[in-house]
């Protein structure tokens, strides 16, 4: 019999809570040094891997106070730019300044700067420069915080490409704006690098030159260990549970909080625990975020991991052997760029083979994903647009062995190895 649980440690659905922000020591470090300095920060990484976290840790007064750091001249404005609908400019500069004002910074003149500028009809960089500079006089620190950051770069009907680089190189002006930039910090949360975001015009620098690039990859063993310790352990864990645990979430912190979440109020339930039900739990606890990682990716990239999920199957069909991919790492080869990126958004991870260097899924329910994916394409036309992707880097014979293969799997749906067989190993170190 569990212990009854009324809520859960562990956050689903949205950033965690600041109070609630565990480990990324380092990056937390990183973080504050550039801001405090009035430097500009981009956090970028993949779905789920923390970035609206960690700007909520940004935004928050007690931790920089926790870090020595006064906030009674500081003001700390968190926004996101997806919310800005639809996205121009003057909308982006006119929700920034109307959340300065509502910070209710401790000073007449600048709320009146603020006021004046959120008068006029357009907002651009000179007005933002007005109450940049009451902000330099008044000794007034301004930390601005955009997630979402990509929709900058979006362009639409009214946002042309002429007014995208406006903006850009605009938020650019008055980040080195020589004489003000100690009193303006900036950071923003994207999916991806600014540089390939939006490559600047051919005769222009690149209007993200003066960020700090800071990465999110997923979590480190330490701070996983960290939060997996929160699990109750009232329900008979066995000491590899936890490795277990890891293992089939490859330690990205969505899928880590989401399994951990679902194992805490499972174990918290009366009687024993259910396998098969947690099973089916699990998996639709998961499936959007598994849908989210996997649309993130290209076309080159799902198809890399495609080939890495059949090659873990080791050529195996219902326990036989029944396909080869032949010279797998003459296509790898030619790929080391994509497979690196895969590499860094925490969805693969490289190791050491026999001779050669081998690829394997950070995590295990991640590989099973994939493995669903070429079983659920629809016919065997779908199959050739997918291995296509490869015809340019490749051979023609390599392109046909891989057709072949995906074929031989797609016409065996059946014989791949069902999710209880892939969620075996973690649900086996959690005893009733």
């Amino acid at each position: 019999m569990h212990e009854l649980q009324t809520a859960s440690p562990f956050t689903i659905g949205g950033p965690v809570a600041p109070t609630q922000f565990l480990g990324r020591k380092d990056e937390l470090n990183r973080a504050f040094d550039v801001v405090v300095q009035a430097g500009h920060l981009a956090v970028y990484g993949g779905a789920g891997i923390g970035k609206s976290s960690l700007l909520r840790v940004l935004a928050h007064a007690k931790a920089w106070e926790a870090r020595g750091l006064p906030t009674n001249r500081r003001s700390l404005v968190l926004m996101d730019a997806a919310a800005v609908r639809p996205f121009t400019g003057t909308a982006f500069w006119r929700e920034a300044l109307t959340r300065l004002h509502d910070a209710r910074p401790g000073d007449t003149a600048v709320i009146s700067a603020v006021n004046r500028e959120l008068e006029k009809d357009t907002l651009g960089r000179m007005e933002v420069r007005n109450v940049i500079r009451t902000l330099h006089d008044r000794n007034w620190d301004w930390v601005l915080l955009v997630d979402d950051f990509d929709h900058a770069t979006h362009t639409h009907a009214t946002y042309d490409d002429a007014a995208a680089l406006e903006f850009l190189y605009g938020l650019r002006s008055l980040a080195t704006d020589v004489g003000l930039e100690a009193r303006f910090a900036t950071a923003v949360a994207t999916a991806a690098r600014l540089d390939e975001l939006r490559p600047p015009a051919a005769h222009l620098s690149p209007w993200y030159n003066h960020t700090v690039n800071l990465r999110l990859r997923p979590y480190s063993f330490q701070d996983a260990q960290i939060l997996t310790a929160l699990l109750p352990l009232g329900g008979g864990p066995t000491p590899t549970a936890w490795t277990d645990v890891l293992e089939l979430t490859g330690r990205h912190p969505a899928l880590l909080q989401r399994t951990c979440d679902l194992l805490a109020r499972t174990l918290a339930r009366p009687g024993p625990f259910d396998r098969i039900a947690f099973q089916r739990e699990l998996l639709g606890a998961l499936e959007s975020l598994l849908i989210r990682l996997w649309g993130a990716t290209s076309e080159v990239e799902r198809m890399l991991l495609m080939l890495i999920a059949l090659e873990g199957l080791g050529g195996r069909l219902a326990g036989r052997r029944r396909y080869d991919l032949g010279d797998i790492e003459a296509v790898f080869s030619r790929h080391d760029r994509d497979l690196w990126e895969l590499e860094n958004q925490g969805l693969i991870e490289r190791v050491a083979g026999p001779g050669r260097q081998q690829y394997r899924f950070a995590s295990s329910i991640l590989e099973w994903w994939v493995i669903q994916e070429i079983e659920s394409l629809p016919d065997e036309a779908a199959l050739a647009s997918r291995e296509q992707v490869f015809a340019q880097r490749i051979s023609r014979r390599q392109v046909q062995k891989i057709h072949d293969v995906l074929l031989q799997v797609w016409k065996n749906k059946d014989t791949i190895r069902a999710a209880g067989e892939w969620l075996g190993k973690l649900l086996s170190g959690f005893q009733p």
